[in-house]
C-alpha cells in the first residue's frame, strides 16, 4: 500500500522539476515574556542553598553548582526580572515553493513543533532550533508542573507562555506567506 501511495504522488507530476518558486524571507523580531520566578520559588530557592551548605562537610568544590544549578538558576531569575521582562527573539520565516522553514533560538517541547507543523498552510514546515542564539529549552506548562530538568526557570528564558505566543506569531507569519 505505501509503495502504491508513492507512485501514484510521482504520477500526478510531483517528480517533475519545479521552475520559478516562490522564494520570500520574512524577518519577526519577537518580544516574548520572561518567565519569572516567583516569590516562593526564590525563597525556596534560597533555603535550598542555605541547607545544602549546612549539611555539607567539607570545602565547596565543583559539585556544588552541579547540585545547585535549579536553585541559582532561580536566584539568578530573580536578578534578572528586576530589570527584564521580554525576550528579543529573532525569527526566520521562508517559503520555497509549497515548503515553509521556521527559526527560533529554543529547543521546543515536541507540543509546540507539533502545533506548527499541523497548522502551517505549507505543504510541509520545517523547524530550525537553536538558531540566531540560544534561549534553552521552551516548555509547556505541564512540564514546568512536572518538574523535569528541561522545565527548571535555568533552563530556558522563556515558559509556557511565550510557547504559546511562540506558535501563533510563527503560524501567523508562515500563514501570512501562503495567502
Amino acid at each position: 500500500r505505501i509503495a502504491n501511495e508513492i507512485i501514484e504522488l510521482f504520477s500526478d507530476g510531483l517528480d517533475e522539476p519545479q521552475g520559478d518558486v516562490p522564494l520570500i524571507h520574512h524577518v519577526h523580531n519577537m518580544k516574548l515574556p520572561l518567565r519569572k520566578a516567583t516569590m516562593t520559588e526564590i525563597r525556596n530557592a534560597e533555603k535550598e542553598i542555605r541547607d545544602y551548605f549546612l549539611q555539607k562537610e567539607g570545602d565547596a568544590d565543583y559539585n556544588d553548582a552541579g547540585n545547585l544549578t535549579g536553585p541559582i538558576g532561580i536566584l539568578n531569575r530573580a536578578k534578572l526580572q528586576e530589570i527584564r521582562d521580554v525576550v528579543e527573539t529573532e525569527v526566520h520565516i521562508i517559503r520555497l515553493g509549497s515548503i515553509a522553514f521556521a527559526t527560533n533560538p529554543f529547543e521546543l517541547f515536541l507540543d509546540y513543533g507539533n502545533q506548527i507543523k499541523a497548522r502551517s498552510k505549507a505543504e510541509q514546515s520545517f523547524l530550525v532550533q537553536l538558531a540566531c542564539g540560544t534561549e534553552g529549552y521552551l516548555p509547556t506548562k505541564k512540564a514546568e508542573q512536572g518538574g523535569h530538568y528541561s522545565a527548571f526557570i535555568a533552563s530556558g528564558s522563556v515558559g509556557h507562555v511565550g510557547g504559546e505566543q511562540l506558535v501563533r506569531e510563527t503560524l501567523q507569519d508562515i500563514n501570512e506567506l501562503f495567502k
